[in-house]
């Protein structure tokens, strides 16, 4: 029996890489293979492969974004069911090979489409963060490859997988397992320009300005003009239309 491999997305996020794959390695104590994509960033991940904290890392040359990576990592995936882990969770529970048969079960014998490990951060929809599906659903389901990054203004994987499930009438089993360890996020756009930013607070930071406008982040005219001009504060601020949506969970304001 082929092991069970864990699918890795990450994009510059060394130190949350590394707080997974030590999770991993704590809690995981089943037949398994780790797969990290690093999708276009810097080959920190080399070194867990050398430490013996992984077991094949895939380099893009460049960032395809969160949704086509996603798709690539189950498109090279062996084994017939895999763990899909966004890089900002941690592995909470130890998780055994008598779980991995109960997570099957969900599947093959209850009928549900997917299990989800992050605790419904769904709210009751699809949620790629945490979870364990079989390889060839999920590729079934899958028509779409947009997502977080230079192809945020396409449909978007996780919304095509919801809109699947939905049509098929489609249920899932939730778990709380990972963590959601996501105090800030790092996007590329396809200019070039990077953008750091805090999902509670809303905080924006812009690391390399942008040339033009683009359906990230959610600016105003006036702030896309002093973004592009290369004036967007180095301390950051929360955009206007974010304001609203903005509390305090891991981050300062």
């Amino acid at each position: 029996m082929n092991p069970t491999e864990i699918l890795i997305l990450d994009y510059n996020r060394p130190q949350e890489l590394m707080a997974l794959l030590l999770s991993l390695k704590k809690n995981a104590t089943f037949d398994k293979r780790v797969v990290i994509l690093n999708n276009g960033g810097e080959k920190y991940a080399d070194q867990f492969l050398e430490a013996g904290m992984c077991d094949r890392v895939i380099h893009n040359a460049i960032n395809i974004g969160c949704g086509a990576g996603t798709v690539q990592l189950f498109s090279q995936c062996q084994s017939d069911f895999a763990f899909y882990i966004q890089v900002d969770h941690s592995l909470e529970t130890v998780i055994t090979e008598n779980m991995i048969e109960t997570f099957k079960n969900d599947i093959l014998i209850e009928g549900n489409f997917y299990v989800d490990l992050a605790g419904d951060q769904g709210h009751g929809q699809y949620s790629e963060r945490a979870q364990f599906i079989r390889r060839s659903d999920y590729l079934i389901a899958q028509k779409d490859f947009g997502g977080p990054g230079p192809l945020a203004d396409q449909r978007w994987t996780e919304q095509s997988l919801q809109e699947y499930m939905n049509k098929e009438m489609s249920f899932f089993k939730s778990y709380y397992m990972f963590k959601d360890c996501g105090w800030d996020s790092v996007r590329e756009n396809p200019d070039g320009s990077l953008w750091k930013h805090h999902p509670d607070t809303k905080a924006l930071f812009c690391l390399e300005a942008p040339k033009e406008k683009f359906v990230y982040p959610n600016l105003t005219d006036e702030e896309w003009t002093e973004a592009i001009a290369g004036d967007w504060p180095t301390s950051g601020k929360i955009p206007e239309k974010e304001k609203d949506s903005s509390f305090q969970h891991w981050n300062e304001i």
